[in-house]
């Protein structure tokens, strides 16, 4: 020990050297974080733009993709009718900007009235064609221009060909019975009893 020097107690220094190294550790964390702030304030604002990013070209790919969806539906080919499909269906008619069924409008009894052939029918397409000429409608509508064509030809008196002259005659005076009958609006009931009176008649 020099002159002129007092010797602190060991407490004072233990003390004092705490304070000094607390004080530098708050010197060290305070510097430490003011300068770490920054850069994460500025690395989360970086994720925020990534993302503002992403969701601004998300909803540009949408609205692109979606652009060419109108572009599609107003460059749909718009149909209309061909002269030509008349070769190969020539009962179809065009008029006012609807296809008809000439055969079915000629026997509309035998056809269907819900028939858009009938009311008329926009959807110009082959597959609308080849499935009225499908249709039972239109079938039985064709078999009755073909019996108007040649009533011979009908399913009743085809039938009737392929009989006798007796067993013919004896159908065509049961229909006389049955249609006088009907004439005169008697109960049908009768036509037992009129057949066989006119089987009596035959043996006077």
């Amino acid at each position: 020990m020099g002159l002129g020097t007092k010797e602190l107690p060991a407490h004072h220094l233990c003390s004092s050297a705490h304070v000094i190294i607390m004080k530098r550790l708050e010197t060290y964390f305070s510097s430490s974080n003011s300068s770490d702030y920054p850069n994460k304030r500025q690395k989360g604002g970086s994720g925020n733009t990534e993302k503002t990013l992403e969701t601004k070209e998300s909803n540009s790919n949408k609205t692109t993709k979606k652009s060419s969806c109108d572009q599609e539906d107003r460059t749909i080919k718009v149909r209309h009718f061909h002269p030509e499909w008349k070769k190969t269906f020539p009962w179809v008619i065009y008029n006012d900007g609807k296809m008809f069924c000439s055969t079915c409008l000629d026997f509309p009894e035998k056809s269907s009235d819900a028939s858009s052939f009938i009311s008329g029918c926009s959807n110009f397409r082959m597959e609308s064609l080849r499935s009225h000429a499908k249709s039972t409608g239109h079938i039985l509508a064709e078999e009755a221009i073909r019996v108007k064509a040649n009533p011979r030809n009908a399913p009743l008196p085809r039938a009737l060909l392929l009989v006798s002259d007796e067993v013919r005659l004896k159908i065509e005076k049961l229909f006389d019975i049955a249609y006088m009958i009907a004439k005169l609006e008697l109960p049908f009931t009768t036509f037992p009893s009129m057949c066989a009176l006119e089987k009596n008649m035959e043996f006077v």
